[in-house]
């Protein structure tokens, strides 16, 4: 029941000590078996440094609590308040970009300052956290767990699930706009955040999700394939996304991309131009690299020739060298 589950999420943090733990009857498929199987987490918990172990209790101690306020919280509808869908964006993933900004300074991989950016990395997680519950509007809503905030979608129809009547895109498309948009208030802080990174591993862990996040946003922007399916990106520009997440230069150059991608389709209003124009300043248009994007078009075309390798040679095919065909 639910007063049973808000006692395990704030107690959790309490069992991470236990070296034999092993929770059975909650959850699915690989959730059921992390939780069936939790003794060799905790086991791997206990041979970490001790100032590491304090952060990730301390992390674990507050999302749980956060977590738990949402428990008995009716989300069939989403929130009530944008500040609500904030809050629950901060407990679930703006606290792990706080966990791994201390750890990256306890571990001495950055600099004790980066431990301290606690508002900069709540907003990288919560950017994170945003473009998914974005993104995952239909599976959400056929679980009965929206974040959607009625603060902003009623200004646009008397039903969450309305959003997937073809009747009503117009007002669909308006709704996901202006969730887009409360999206991107938060590039500025990212990349504030990632200027303060300088080890290359810590530096492409943090940006390859940003940079993933801000070409999903691109895609989802008035696009009524939202309210149908899962939009995503495609594999062989993910591909090329992580190749160039590697340095400061050439995430800016990236992050332009996209946000002169959304720029192009929208209609602008006073408050919009000024999201965009804040986000593009933060990027700092004299020091990026900008991105050669036909290079997607190449890297698709040799995951292509490795897909029909594999089936030819699964298949036994043999095909006659590509001079035969001229």
């Amino acid at each position: 029941d639910s007063k049973t589950k808000i006692k395990m999420l704030q107690e959790f943090y309490l069992k991470l000590n236990d070296t034999d733990l092993s929770i059975h009857g909650i959850g699915e498929g690989d959730e059921a078996t992390l939780l069936e199987q939790a003794a060799i987490m905790n086991r791997s918990f206990a041979s970490l440094p001790k100032d590491h172990q304090e952060i990730i209790a301390d992390i674990t101690k507050k999302m749980g609590a956060g977590m738990a306020e949402f428990v008995e919280v009716d989300m069939g509808q989403g929130t009530v308040r944008t500040a609500d869908y904030d809050k629950y964006c901060y407990y679930v993933a703006g606290l792990v970009g706080e966990g791994l900004s201390r750890l990256f300074s306890a571990s001495g991989l950055e600099s004790p300052s980066v431990g301290k950016l606690t508002g900069l990395s709540i907003s990288m997680g919560s950017f994170l956290q945003k473009v998914n519950i974005i993104r995952d509007y239909l599976e959400d809503f056929v679980e009965g767990r929206t974040f959607w905030p009625q603060e902003i979608w009623k200004k646009h129809m008397g039903n969450l699930g309305d959003m997937r009547d073809p009747a009503k895109e117009e007002a669909s498309l308006a709704c996901l706009n202006e969730m887009v948009f409360d999206a991107l208030r938060h590039i500025p802080d990212c990349m504030e955040y990632l200027g303060g990174i300088h080890h290359p591993d810590v530096f492409f862990f943090c940006a390859m999700p940003q940079v993933m996040a801000v070409a999903t946003l691109a895609k989802l922007y008035n696009n009524p394939k939202v309210f149908t399916g899962v939009v995503k990106v495609r594999k062989g520009t993910a591909a090329f996304l992580m190749e160039h997440s590697t340095t400061m230069p050439k995430v800016r150059g990236l992050f332009s991309n996209y946000i002169q991608v959304i720029q192009s389709k929208v209609k602008h209003t006073p408050e919009r131009k000024a999201v965009l124009t804040r986000a593009l300043e933060a990027i700092h248009d004299d020091k990026l690299e900008m991105p050669n994007m036909s290079g997607i078009t190449y890297v698709a075309l040799f995951a292509l020739a490795g897909s029909l390798s594999y089936l030819i040679g699964k298949n036994g095919f043999v095909l006659p060298p590509l001079t035969a065909a001229f």
